[in-house]
């Protein structure tokens, strides 16, 4: 669920009486239509179970403090999915394409985007800020 800060009857109806299910992911969200970069924190953290090391990324660049690329970053994930259809199939079904491509061609994962985008308004929380569309125009490659 994507609760918003200012929704708290929503928060109470989400999360039930007692604590929430240990399946339900509660994401606050900021009732701003855009993010404001100056207000932001510096850094994020993020820690893959089975992993010794929590990995903690500068917000400015996106880049850790060693000056590499995030394991979360789309181009890594990118990457890591051509690696994963190479193994299974021995084709590398997105190696001259471009990352936005490969998303458009997830019809499962279009359709679920769509119904959270429509439910967020039907709910009155408000319309989903989108990102510009040169941010998903890059190949594997890079």
């Amino acid at each position: 669920a994507v609760v918003s800060t200012q929704s708290t009857g929503y928060q109470r109806r989400v999360r039930g009486s007692g604590s929430p299910p240990s399946n339900l992911l509660i994401i606050p969200v900021s009732p701003q239509e855009t993010r404001v970069p100056s207000k932001s924190c510096n850094y994020s953290k993020n820690w893959i179970l089975g992993e010794s090391v929590v990995e903690i990324i500068k917000s400015n660049d996106g880049l850790r403090n060693d000056g590499q690329r995030s394991r979360l970053a789309k181009l890594s994930l990118f990457q890591k999915f051509n690696q994963v259809c190479s193994a299974v199939t021995h084709a590398v079904p997105y190696r001259n394409r471009y990352y936005s491509e490969m998303k458009s061609d997830a019809e499962n994962y279009q359709r679920r985007k769509r119904a959270v985008f429509e439910a967020l308004a039907v709910a009155g929380h408000g319309k989903w800020v989108g990102k510009p569309l040169e941010q998903d125009m890059f190949h594997a490659s890079q």
